[in-house]
């Protein structure tokens, strides 16, 4: 069951999952064995909520090369270039999740009016990839690696700001369980 949010003239019918629909998503996320069939699974979760385009991050203290581990629906392109032009040493997302425990909600157009440098090619290359806003999630292992999850709209957060707000707390517990499971899957297979 739903229910409306008014919001200037426009009204949206939010209809956050029932808990026994999260439930089974959440389920079939911590059931994953594979970065494949979590990718899968997380794909199809955040899509029942509307949500398309997404990046989970953590680091990776299990593999022999020490890279972070990288999911994502719809950035292929996107990752590549943003690990050639560096842009991990500057993003503040990933600076953020590092110190915060709380979401962060951002805008490409207002959140970081003063970033110096390269953070502002990274602002620009992010509009170019028609993102607009988002909700970053810090992620936070008892014992173990720091990560991350980033879902993205095109839209700017003027727009969708209260749907991000209504739905912050199935995000929130999908992203834990999202980060509990790779944790088990790096240290099941030592990837």
């Amino acid at each position: 069951m739903g229910f409306l949010i008014w919001y200037g003239f426009l009204v949206w019918e939010v209809n956050p999952l029932v808990r026994q629909e999260l439930d089974r998503h959440l389920g079939v996320i911590a059931n994953a064995a594979t970065n494949k069939t979590l990718k899968a699974a997380v794909g199809s979760t955040l899509a029942a909520y509307g949500f398309e385009r997404w990046i989970y991050a953590t680091e990776n203290p299990c593999g022999a090369m020490g890279m972070p581990v990288v999911l994502s629906d719809g950035f292929g392109l996107w990752l590549l270039k943003y690990m050639a032009n560096g842009y991990q040493a500057v993003d503040p997302l990933v600076a953020y999740s590092r110190t915060a425990d709380e979401p962060l909600l951002w805008d490409t157009m207002c959140t970081w009016p003063n970033i110096p440098g390269k953070g502002q090619f990274l602002l620009r290359d992010l509009a170019a990839q028609n993102i607009g806003s988002g909700m970053a999630i810090p992620l936070r292992d008892k014992d173990g690696p720091q990560g991350l999850l980033n879902i993205v709209v095109s839209e700017s957060l003027v727009d969708k700001r209260t749907y991000f707000e209504a739905v912050q707390p199935d995000l929130v517990e999908i992203g834990h369980s999202i980060h509990r499971t790779m944790v088990k899957i790096m240290k099941a297979t030592g990837f």
